[in-house]
């Protein structure tokens, strides 16, 4: 069965690069999905969920308003978070500030990563 997460991380690769990490063409770990953008921003998937969620290097002060409400939290470089982002997107780790999303769908979630993908560093 193809579930939405599975959906968004086959949009990531065809908008981002899918990190060099973790098993072979997967990006990561069962843990997390890593994509990269031509700006070497990083974004990670959380595969294994039944709704669309993802890491990001902290772009809230620049996303456009039709998407500002998916934004679901900010993580300071001191809070805590999944620990695989050490590893697999190094960007989005603890010691960096990071924020989280939650996307309702596929479209929500295709429409941000094509602005993520092209905003510069």
């Amino acid at each position: 069965m193809t579930t939405p997460v599975v959906i968004a991380e086959a949009t990531a690769a065809s908008i981002l690069t899918r990190m060099p990490s973790g098993r072979a063409g997967t990006g990561g770990t069962i843990h997390i999905r890593a994509f990269e953008s031509k700006f070497g921003r990083h974004l990670a998937i959380v595969p294994g969920l039944k709704s669309i969620r993802a890491f990001t290097e902290p772009v809230l002060d620049r996303v456009p308003a039709t998407l500002a409400h998916l934004h679901f939290r900010s993580y300071p470089e001191n809070k805590t978070r999944n620990h695989h982002l050490k590893q697999h997107a190094p960007r989005l780790a603890q010691g960096r500030n990071a924020d989280y999303w939650l996307f309702p769908t596929v479209g929500d979630f295709e429409s941000f990563a094509r602005w993520y993908a092209h905003l510069a560093i």
